[in-house]
């Protein structure tokens, strides 16, 4: 599945400012899906968006759709993807199914689910909290409402972070497990799932790896952003670090040595299948602990690289 976020709020709340920023942080070149609906003649909301286009400037890749986001799998592959908003997307289901709030809602939820199915891309879908407003005062209002707030627990259900906008500024409210506060802020479950991984991650149960090692990096502003070093410990007759694959020598600059192989990735699942199943990883990891590893890193770095929190390999 996708690595989703929710960013909610009311009218004016920086919603989209903070998605955009989030996007940015992760991809050099986002997809913005916007979807709003063209009326013909009405050319106040033609050169709305024309500014907001203008506004977001050529790093962005335009997506306008009005209902079937998951039509543009291939353009969003290893990409952010800003779907911005829901509120506009649930209407133009609405107006379809003649303001049918059951039949938008449904409708809505299976393109939902069939989007996030694509696991190398990362949404970042904008909302907004009509609850938190004016009560509306028609039937057909009520119902768009209803429907909204039901579409928003759904993705809030799916996504692994929702981040609350309250005047500019992100409340966190939900977060994946590795990202949750220290000890006297989990829960009792998760405090005894963390402390049955530090047992088995222990020096008492880890083993090294005798090929070599990884180290993990985020560069953010990178097409590919995580980074795995791979640093050899093998050596030749003579004593020297050599390439366990290759066998060539790998010289030392001053008092670094540099890694033998660095791989890139733009998610953590395409960085695993690169180490683990592809060519310019095959032969490095030699022990299903390392492979564990590395993997939960991984994870950890892209988690860190989609919130803009600085990613630390433990």
């Amino acid at each position: 599945m996708a690595n989703i976020t929710l960013v909610i709020g009311g009218a004016r709340s920086g919603k989209s400012s903070y998605a955009s920023r989030l996007a940015l942080s992760a991809c050099d070149a986002p997809v913005y899906v916007a979807t709003a609906r063209r009326f013909d003649g009405d050319t106040a909301w033609d050169e709305r968006i024309a500014l907001h286009k203008k506004d977001r400037g050529p790093p962005w890749v335009d997506v306008e759709e009005q209902k079937r986001i998951s039509a543009h799998a291939a353009t969003f592959r290893g990409k952010a993807v800003v779907i911005d908003c829901c509120t506009l997307w649930l209407t133009n289901f609405f107006l379809d199914a003649e303001n049918d709030g059951k039949a938008a809602l449904e409708a809505a939820k299976a393109e939902f689910d069939q989007m996030i199915q694509q696991w190398d891309t990362s949404f970042i879908l904008v909302s907004n909290e009509l609850g938190s407003g004016t009560h509306a005062e028609t039937s057909m209002g009520r119902a768009f409402v209803d429907a909204q707030g039901w579409l928003n627990q759904h993705v809030a259900h799916a996504a692994q972070r929702v981040v609350l906008m309250v005047a500019g500024q992100p409340m966190i409210v939900k977060v994946p497990a590795t990202d949750l506060p220290g000890e006297g802020g989990r829960s009792a479950s998760l405090q005894r799932e963390a402390e049955a991984a530090d047992a088995v991650l222990s020096t008492r149960h880890l083993v090294m790896d005798g090929k070599g090692y990884f180290v993990i990096r985020l560069q953010p502003a990178e097409a590919m952003p995580i980074v795995a070093e791979y640093h050899s410990c093998a050596t030749n007759d003579e004593g020297e670090v050599v390439d366990p694959i290759t066998g060539g020598r790998i010289p030392c600059c001053g008092e670094a040595r540099p890694p033998a192989r660095v791989l890139r990735g733009r998610t953590a699942k395409e960085l695993q299948v690169r180490l683990f199943e592809g060519a310019d990883g095959e032969g490095l990891v030699s022990s299903h602990q390392h492979a564990c590893y590395v993997g939960r890193e991984l994870q950890k770095a892209e988690e860190c690289l989609v919130a803009g929190r600085r990613y630390q390999m433990d």
